[in-house]
């Protein structure tokens, strides 16, 4: 990850976590929540409205927090333009997990497995912000909390569940080879495979704590599965201690977010914001992937398509066989037809849609940070990335004539 900057001041990808030691990076990190709460504190009234469709919103601290940490490319666009192109799109992604939620989607084990990871994660920032973030020495602070929250939690794991797991993984992981030196987390593909594979290893007691909580190696796998716990490659010599430093990372994330749950951090409006926020990106990107992987091209679509595009397959006055193309224009047909559906998803959303104009026409976002990797979290984003959704609507999004009041 390349090196991002926001004026004075910057955050860098980290290996360190702050579960542990966190020598080195508290400083960066206090001014990142400093500045990430003076985003959500500058200028306006934070819950301005600044577009809406039926029931859903998006309000001023929304724009603000997701405009200053997602990637998101402006073609030659005035401000007013840039502005009411990402207000349409924070929206569609609201009106796509809207739909999401209808198909049943929110009942998926992946999906509420991550939002328990990041629930766990903004409790965490929540109870850092507000209990060491400030103080004078936040390193010393953290090693306090730390050892208070972890004093009855000694962990015992157990040497025969662990070497079972940790062959099994082994197993899994190879299948997909990794870069010289490189780490990765374990992607959802590669849990089920070890759910399936290895079904009798699941229900195996892995670790046990000084306060009578156990986990399995399901419960271990899940948390694995869906947070930023990176692994080597099994050929590495470091896979059995990094899998093993996974393990107390998940486990101090644990109990340090329950510590923040009993002091009243659960109740944080911007934890709630931050978990509405991630809910309509994973909820969205989950309604398209499971449209695409239902989207199928026929025989007959991919030969009409073929002969009424035969100049595109005629080479030298000599024509392509079809067989040769044919997997080619499936993947072209799908690719039509997914995005015809966005068109008409969101061109509903279009319809009665309304944006706040006078705002978005004189709105001074802050200046854009790009890709920004948590240090406490390594991999994990500050914000999950906006999808373009705007360019999916036919009409121009200041085309439609908008009412002059709030609905």
């Amino acid at each position: 990850m390349s090196e991002e900057k926001n004026s004075g001041w910057e955050v860098r990808q980290g290996r360190k976590c702050a579960l542990g030691r966190f020598g080195g990076w508290s400083k960066r990190f206090t001014v990142l929540v400093l500045g990430v709460a003076a985003l959500l504190s500058c200028g306006r009234d934070r819950s301005e409205k600044l577009a809406a469709a039926n029931d859903l919103k998006v309000t001023m601290d929304e724009f603000r927090f997701r405009r200053s940490f997602s990637p998101y490319v402006f073609r030659g666009k005035t401000i007013a333009e840039k502005n009411l192109e990402f207000t349409c799109s924070l929206l569609a992604e609201k009106w796509m997990a809207q739909e999401a939620r209808m198909r049943g989607l929110a009942e998926h084990a992946r999906y509420r497995a991550q939002m328990e990871q990041l629930h766990r994660e903004f409790l965490f920032e929540a109870m850092y912000a507000g209990d060491i973030a400030t103080r004078s020495d936040p390193d010393r602070a953290m090693d306090e909390l730390l050892r208070t929250v972890m004093a009855d939690k000694t962990m015992h794991i157990s040497n025969a569940a662990f070497a079972a797991m940790e062959q099994a993984l082994a197993a899994v992981l190879d299948q997909k080879p990794f870069i010289k030196d490189s780490t990765r987390t374990l992607t959802e593909q590669e849990a089920n495979r070890f759910r399936k594979t290895f079904a009798d290893l699941q229900s195996r007691s892995l670790v046990r704590f000084a306060n009578g909580d156990e986990w399995t190696v399901a419960d271990f796998l899940l948390r694995l599965s869906v947070g930023p716990y990176p692994l080597p490659s099994p050929q590495s010599s470091n896979f059995r201690s990094a899998l093993k430093h996974s393990i107390k990372k998940a486990a101090e994330l644990e109990y340090l977010s329950r510590a923040a749950h009993r002091r009243g951090y659960s109740r944080d409006a911007d934890l709630r914001m931050q978990e509405e926020m991630w809910s309509a990106a994973l909820l969205s990107q989950a309604l398209i992937q499971q449209q695409n992987e239902q989207i199928t091209a026929s025989e007959d679509e991919i030969k009409r398509h073929y002969r009424s595009h035969i100049s595109e397959y005629t080479i030298k006055k000599k024509r392509v066989p079809l067989d040769s193309v044919k997997s080619s224009i499936a993947s072209l047909l799908r690719q039509q037809k997914a995005r015809q559906w966005q068109q008409q998803l969101l061109q509903a959303m279009q319809n009665v849609a309304w944006y706040n104009q006078d705002v978005l026409d004189t709105l001074q976002p802050a200046p854009s940070v790009d890709l920004v990797v948590k240090r406490h979290f390594p991999g994990r984003m500050l914000a999950p990335v906006l999808l373009p959704f705007a360019e999916f609507i036919h009409a121009a999004a200041d085309s439609a004539q908008k009412p002059a009041f709030k609905p």
